[in-house]
């Protein structure tokens, strides 16, 4: 049996994790080598604006070598102020928890897309295409949502017998 669901918990808007997205970012400013433990993060799993500006300046210049609040202010030529980015860096985080917080980025964003596919399937059931057509479209989005894993190359049936 479906549980209904009140009209207005449809119109909360986007799913975030503010706490999150300020406890990856203060982490990293401060220590660097938690970088290791963001696999899979990135700036579009972010919901605000600055963290996601930050975020991405602090992967590419990790990619390049050290840095510190100093290095990602001027990365970021202006965007946003030494004093903005050393008040991002205050935020209270602790590294034993980054892999929660990374976790926690990425399943918001994934419920995000969820919920823009729940909506573009809701209106496709006013559509006037054929049905068949459009459970299709519904089942190729759904499926778009599922985690791609890398298994490598693929080898033939053959291949993998020698």
């Amino acid at each position: 049996m479906m549980r209904d669901i009140p009209h207005d918990d449809l119109l909360q808007g986007p799913i975030s994790a503010p706490d999150s997205e300020a406890s990856v970012v203060a982490i990293l400013l401060n220590y660097p080598a938690a970088n290791d433990d963001c696999e899979g993060l990135e700036p579009s799993h972010f919901t605000d604006a600055s963290l996601r500006l930050l975020f991405a300046a602090i992967r590419e210049q990790h990619g390049k070598g050290p840095y510190d609040v100093v290095t990602i202010a001027q990365k970021l030529g202006g965007a946003l102020s030494l004093q903005e980015v050393h008040a991002h860096a205050q935020f209270y985080a602790n590294t034993r928890t980054i892999g929660k917080h990374v976790k926690m980025l990425v399943d918001s964003a994934k419920s995000r897309k969820l919920f823009e596919v729940a909506q573009a399937i809701n209106s496709m059931a006013y559509e006037q295409t054929p049905v068949q057509e459009r459970i299709e479209r519904a089942a190729s989005m759904i499926s778009g949502l599922e985690d791609k894993e890398d298994f490598g190359e693929w080898i033939s049936a053959h291949e993998s017998a020698i």
